[in-house]
């Protein structure tokens, strides 16, 4: 779900963190999420806002934002998540 495919030569690439996460939460990522969570961290790192809604069950709470969370922390951001 979570796969790049860059080129028919260079085959695919997967986001380590992505990877982690799955594996330390013992989930497997829709598609869906990955796209909104690379959605707003694009946004994040252009400077802009971003809003979006999901219905209840689509991973709000559990995975979109702990896994912003950790992507958008690096060292010199401190972010803090509360639901």
């Amino acid at each position: 779900a979570h796969v790049e495919e860059q080129s028919a030569l260079a085959g695919y690439s997967f986001d380590p963190r992505l990877l982690i996460f799955e594996f330390t939460h013992n989930i497997m990522l829709r598609e869906a999420q990955v796209s909104l969570v690379r959605r707003f961290t694009s946004a994040f790192v252009e400077g802009h806002s971003l809003c979006h809604q999901l219905i209840m069950g689509q991973g709000k709470t559990t995975v979109i934002a702990p896994l912003l969370a950790i992507l958008i922390a690096d060292g010199t951001r401190f972010v803090l998540d509360v639901v």
